[in-house]
């Protein structure tokens, strides 16, 4: 009996242990990259994101009235305004007030037209989201395809809007893969 129960005990032990392994494996898609912890407590809401990328929040208006932008560069004067680009390697967070639940607001938000759309599913730490990517062109004069990445969470009164878009494509790999793992340790308070 005595031997039976280390046993469990080790058991439980590895599990515990593997899970914790796991959790943190998912955090930081590559294990040379340490990951920063951010959480808002007004918005409740909480992720990991790579240590070298710099986040700068924002207040907008009455329908998105909190937003957060990641990038690898610096964003001290950034501005999220519709006339500004986005830095080359980003992914925008954002609090819309909407009562659609997350497939309305894309296909009503939507605007752009996005080609070869596949949509999966990602798993959080809480729940299973779905996620949208798909390419569209740069314009009548650039005919190159960007590629954008949507996700929706629902919070309360909010929609929280998570997205990306991919320019360059050498940079596909690391910006997906971010992207997922900020997804992955997202917690909804």
């Amino acid at each position: 009996m005595k031997n039976k129960k280390k046993k469990i005990y080790l058991l439980i032990s590895f599990i515990v242990l593997g899970s914790l392994s796991l959790v943190y494996w998912q955090l930081s898609s590559n294990a040379e990259n340490e990951v920063e912890l951010y959480s808002n407590s007004d918005y409740g809401i909480s992720f990991a994101y790579p240590k070298d990328w710099n986040f700068r929040e924002s207040r907008g208006n009455d329908f998105t009235p909190f937003g957060i932008v990641l990038s690898d560069i610096n964003l001290d004067n950034f501005s999220a305004a519709p006339t500004k680009a986005y830095p080359d390697k980003f992914i925008s967070i954002a609090f819309v007030k909407t009562t659609e639940n997350e497939d309305e607001y894309f296909n009503n938000s939507a605007a752009i037209e996005l080609n070869n759309l596949e949509i999966t599913d990602i798993n959080t730490r809480t729940n299973i989201i779905k996620k949208y990517e798909g390419n569209r062109s740069r314009g009548q004069n650039n005919p190159d395809k960007i590629k954008h990445i949507y996700t929706f969470i629902r919070s309360g009164e909010y929609l929280i809007e998570i997205t990306t878009y991919i320019i360059n494509k050498n940079d596909e790999e690391e910006v997906t893969n971010i992207f997922n793992d900020i997804i992955k340790s997202l917690e909804i308070n």
